[in-house]
Order: structure tokens, then sequence, then C-alpha cells
């Protein structure tokens, strides 16, 4: 995965970049948007496979993703970036995914 801060979306540090299989060399766009507050708030990386994304700011300030073929979904209680969950739009079969190394050192340096 690889991941880049692109600027912010109202109160949200928006991030891009991209993730692929092991097995696969065509990458997958991802985006998705982090905000330190309020501490311990969940997150969804999102990923869609033409990177078309549609977004929209919601009535609270928070910007959202309408539309994504794969979502990624954790929850920053402790700052680490682990223990993600990953499914399908239009599937409930949830999958544990994880990471080699340590990701969070990687991830909070692009802050």
């Amino acid at each position: 995965m690889y991941v880049e801060s692109v600027g912010y979306c109202d109160y949200e540090q928006e991030f891009t970049g991209w993730y692929k299989y092991d097995n696969s060399t065509e990458s997958i766009p991802i985006l998705f948007y982090y905000s330190v507050y309020p501490e311990e708030e969940s997150f969804k990386i999102y990923a869609k496979y033409d990177g078309d994304f549609e977004t929209e700011v919601d009535e609270e300030y928070a910007c959202q993703v309408l539309n994504y073929d794969e979502v990624f979904e954790t929850t920053a209680a402790n700052g680490i970036f682990n223990d993600l969950k990953w499914h399908k739009s239009n599937s409930n079969t949830i999958l544990k995914t994880w990471f080699e190394g340590n990701p969070q050192e990687q991830f909070w340096g692009t802050r």
C-alpha cells in the first residue's frame, strides 16, 4: 500500500494512494479522510477500481466517500494502523487484514 497526504477536506486530512494484492501487478486507487479529533475515531480506507471516487461533505462537515468497490475499516483507538477489516461494497463477508512491518510509523510520518 502506498499512501500520501494531499491536503484537507474541511477539517479532515485527505489521503490518496493505492494498494495491490501480493499476486497482482495492478494497483487499486484508495482514498480516505482522517482527523485526530475526536480521538479514537474510526476511519475507513476506500478503494475504487477505476479511481473515480464521488465525495461530499455532510451537515457535520465530515467528508464522505459515496461510491467504492472495497473498504478497509479500523479504529484509531491506540494509533495503530493495523487490525483492519476488509470487505467488498456489495458483500457482508469480512476478512481481517494486516500489514508486515510497522505501518504506523510510515503512515503517521506522511503528516
